[in-house]
């Protein structure tokens, strides 16, 4: 292997290690890239998240050198890619009756949370943040989102975090691109005013007051949406292992979906467990 040519020479490691990263990155289903993410991490002796974020840094490079060389026009919606099965699709702006589709709901639940608590700690011991958490659980199923807007959401607060810590709700109501302006300020001047119950000395006796629930929430939404998402994947894989034929069957990619299929199941599993759902 070239990594054991490498020995003890840092900068030849470097660079053996931005080939693996390189070529990592060209892989197009997400849930084979993890796995690839995965053993590599454990192979390198490096954090898996550390390794997400520089694939993740190579396949931006790649889809904005693509998007510089075909020289589309803005409004011009961008080609789908093959390996694209979940397609956006649009939400229409808040003056008009909302349409969704697919896991939009989901999406907006994790979006909605990452803009109203992204600040706040979701662990004490580890000082990790709320937007920490979810920024570390969706990298996996980024690339499957629904809706755009809440992609772009992601990647931007991610893009924050990597600089050096969350947004504040400032910085989204003052947010140069007007569809996430105009979604955080839907998000922060919610209709729903909760009474104030503790002023009057009548206090919740089952559940915490709602501004203290958000790391319930924001786990719960995060679970949902991986749920979702599994669930999808694994009726894709299906389909795939379906219709294969036999040469198709004894071929290497076959394989490595099958290793794919059992972990979604597992994960899958997992995640109706906690949240105490049934899976068929």
């Amino acid at each position: 292997m070239l990594l054991d040519e490498t020995g003890n020479d840092p900068i030849r490691k470097t660079t053996v290690i931005r080939d693996i990263v390189s070529s990592v990155a060209k892989i197009p289903d997400t849930f084979k890239r993890t796995l690839y993410i995965r053993q590599c991490a454990t192979m390198l002796d490096l954090s898996e998240t550390i390794l997400h974020a520089e694939v993740n840094k190579v396949i931006k490079a790649d889809l904005r050198n693509k998007k510089l060389e075909t020289s589309a026009p803005e409004h011009q919606p961008p080609a789908h890619r093959e390996e694209d099965w979940l397609t956006t699709r649009p939400v229409l702006s808040s003056s008009e009756t909302t349409l969704v589709w697919d896991d939009a709901w989901q999406e907006r639940a994790v979006s909605s949370i990452l803009i109203h608590y992204g600040r706040m700690i979701y662990d004490e011991q580890s000082g990790t943040s709320v937007a920490d958490h979810i920024i570390s659980s969706v990298q996996n199923i980024l690339t499957y989102f629904d809706i755009s807007l809440y992609r772009k959401i992601i990647e931007e607060v991610a893009t924050c975090i990597h600089q050096g810590a969350p947004p504040d709700h400032s910085w989204f109501i003052s947010h140069p691109d007007e569809e996430i302006r105009q979604f955080a300020v839907n998000v922060l001047s919610t209709p729903y005013v909760y009474a104030s119950w503790e002023k009057k000395e009548m206090f919740l006796q089952t559940q915490k007051m709602p501004d203290e629930n958000y790391v319930r929430d924001a786990e719960n939404a995060l679970l949902r949406l991986q749920l979702r998402k599994s669930k999808r994947v694994i009726k894709e894989l299906q389909a795939y292992f379906d219709q294969a034929t036999a040469d198709e069957k004894n071929a290497e990619e076959y394989i490595i979906n099958l290793k794919v299929m059992q972990v979604l199941l597992q994960e899958r599993n997992d995640i109706a467990a906690k949240l105490g759902t049934v899976t068929l």
